[in-house]
């Protein structure tokens, strides 16, 4: 209801206000600037960096910013800026001696909501001739641009034609020297500036109201890329072609000053049948109530032998989610959620994933954490859900079938209950050892390489029984090194195994997958980003090195020690498609099937028996 009562006390006050004014004007002279200054609206921000082209930092670089009011500022020693400006209409410029620069970039500044712009400036081959700064601004004005005062209508100019085509707002119309003086008696003119401070509160409102459908701030990515598979065996597979293209598309905007929306869909150009789509709205981290909700659709088609799948109708899936981090006070933060997800494949469709988390501040810096969660996980899960990292998110690119000729899939569930302390070793790094419990029904093991159908394309689902494992992990999070962050974590677990269903059809295909009654894992796991500014490259790496991995040979009974990875580059290239966007050169290989932070079962990526070498490579467009 507040809400709902601030705009109409906001109108009623300036209007009292502005009768004020009216009566003691006479008095006064200065009432009108006074009054035009308290009716702008609340300032926003514009921050970023400006860099040369292979990414290193420009200090002493001039932006500008050109529109309902202008303002300049200089980039600091790490090629920062930042500028406070009024609501409204903008040109943004930059430039520095010794540097070609084509930068303008029309922008809309709206309260509360801070906008961040990355620069690149190319250097010249010499010095700029013949190039002004105007009025000590530091903007490029070519030769024959005239004075800021000296703009007209018949002036022919880049500089000109920009400033002449700026939208009208109140700043521009009720400026300082643009209030008219009671005092040379020219009453009409007074009432009409009245009026104009009026309408400007009507129209601002307006706008302030429809901000996020007439003109938010949109973010996103387009990526064309080609991805390809290669067996665990090395030896490429004769039975499938299964290089492709994909189009994956990512579109946001910011709601207002409460959080952000997204779109995400991918799709095969040459084949429309497997696709994937995601929409997600997430509030502000510094929310009391940080929540995160979505809903998710994939799709795939697909046309198999009979011996593979006895349908070849297609596949589908269809997600909603909704988490919530709520602040209940400095030291107290509560993590819950759920998510309900239908599969069309399974006998029982629907599968709902429930968990909470929950974080107490003890001492200053130290934190005491429990969790507890309930999980369902259908089989090939993993080929129709987003990922839990950011990333692209390819639509489904491999069938599956039961193990052994069976129809019938069933779900995994998975409960998990954990306890631990942790603890701030410095800003943004954190230590934290945790002990916990999980329960795993109906373990998925995936297999590869049964034969040749299941080398790339297609794999096999069986389940080697119940898992019960108790153990602890070491962690550490956050800022590692000058220039790397991401997680590092160690797991020792004992686990004891129930009795699979068929146990010895899965033992004839692989001994390994059918795991002792009692069982020790050491388990290795590393998430690492890294931004190398000197050559404008991004690298991400995933690992996961382990003594429970299922062993890649029908011959070996036991688990053997193994690792699987993935790792991503992003290279910059010396190209802008947009004013500013950026143009990068994306490359990913992993023998990982899952993302690790997926949620499910410690085991099962463990259990997936020869996984096959996927490779990614393409151009991306952040615009």
């Amino acid at each position: 209801m507040g809400r709902h009562l601030r705009l109409p006390f906001a109108l009623f006050f300036l209007a009292a206000l502005s009768e004020m004014a009216t009566e003691v004007c006479a008095q006064s002279p200065a009432l009108p600037q006074a009054i035009a200054r308290e009716a702008s609206a609340r300032p926003g921000r514009i921050e970023g960096t400006v860099t040369d082209q292979a990414g290193a930092a420009l200090d002493g670089a001039s932006v500008l910013a050109m529109g309902a009011a202008v303002a300049t500022a200089r980039t600091d020693s790490r090629g920062r800026f930042a500028l406070a400006l009024p609501v409204g209409e903008y040109v943004l410029r930059a430039a520095r001696d010794g540097y070609i620069s084509t930068y303008r970039e029309p922008i809309r500044v709206q309260p509360d909501v801070p906008l961040t712009r990355h620069i690149t400036l190319t250097r010249s081959a010499a010095a700029a001739s013949g190039t002004l700064l105007l009025a000590g601004l530091g903007v490029e004005q070519a030769d024959g641009d005239p004075p800021l005062d000296e703009v007209s209508e018949h002036t022919h100019s880049d500089m000109a034609w920009r400033l002449r085509h700026l939208g009208r707002t109140a700043l521009r119309d009720l400026s300082p020297g643009g209030v008219p003086s009671p005092d040379g008696g020219d009453n009409d003119r007074f009432a009409q500036a009245r009026g104009s401070l009026m309408d400007w509160i009507v129209a601002g409102s307006a706008r302030a109201a429809t901000a996020f459908i007439t003109g938010p701030d949109f973010t996103g990515q387009v990526n064309f890329l080609t991805t390809g598979a290669m067996p665990a065996s090395g030896v490429p597979s004769t039975e499938q072609d299964w290089a492709r293209g994909i189009a994956y598309v990512v579109l946001g905007a910011p709601v207002g000053s409460y959080g952000d929306w997204s779109l995400r869909a991918a799709a095969a150009p040459s084949d429309l049948s497997s696709w994937t789509f995601l929409s997600e709205y997430q509030a502000r981290a510094d929310r009391t109530h940080a929540f995160r909700t979505g809903v998710s659709y994939s799709s795939q088609a697909y046309l198999v032998p009979e011996t593979i799948l006895a349908s070849a109708t297609g596949r589908r899936v269809a997600g909603v989610y909704g988490y919530d981090r709520w602040t209940m006070s400095p030291r107290v933060t509560l993590d819950y959620g759920l998510k309900i997800d239908r599969y069309d494949y399974l006998a029982d469709p629907s599968l709902v994933s429930s968990s909470a988390d929950v974080s107490v501040g003890i001492i200053p810096r130290t934190r005491l954490t429990g969790g507890a969660s309930s999980r369902m996980i259908a089989p090939g899960a993993d080929q129709f859900l987003p990922p839990s990292a950011s990333g692209v998110w390819l639509p489904p690119e491999r069938t599956f079938s039961a193990f052994g000729g069976g129809s019938l899939l069933e779900p995994e569930r998975v409960q998990r209950y954990d306890i631990g302390i942790e603890a701030d070793l410095r800003e943004n790094t954190a230590l934290s050892v945790r002990r916990f419990s999980e329960m795993s029904t109906n373990q998925i093991a995936t297999l590869f390489g049964l034969d040749a159908a299941s080398q790339v394309g297609h794999y096999y689902i069986a389940s080697p029984g119940t898992v019960d494992a108790k153990g602890w992990t070491v962690g550490l999070k956050g800022q590692l090194l000058s220039g790397v962050s991401g997680r590092l974590s160690y797991t020792v677990s004992d686990a004891h195994w129930g009795t699979a269903l068929r146990p010895e059809q899965l033992r004839a295909v692989s001994p390994s997958s059918v795991r002792a009654t009692a069982r020790r894992g050491h388990d290795l796991s590393a998430v690492l980003n890294a931004n190398l500014p000197a050559s404008a490259t991004r690298v991400s790496l995933a690992l996961r090195i382990s003594n429970e991995f299922t062993a890649p040979s029908r011959r070996t009974a036991g688990p053997v020690g193994h690792g699987r990875f993935k790792l991503e580059v992003q290279q910059h290239l010396p190209y802008k498609p947009f004013n500013h966007g950026e143009l990068n050169l994306l490359i990913a290989v992993r023998t990982l099937l899952r993302d690790l932070g997926d949620a499910g079962s410690i085991y099962d990526e463990l259990l997936t028996v020869n996984p096959p070498l996927r490779l990614t490579s393409g151009v991306q467009m952040r615009f």
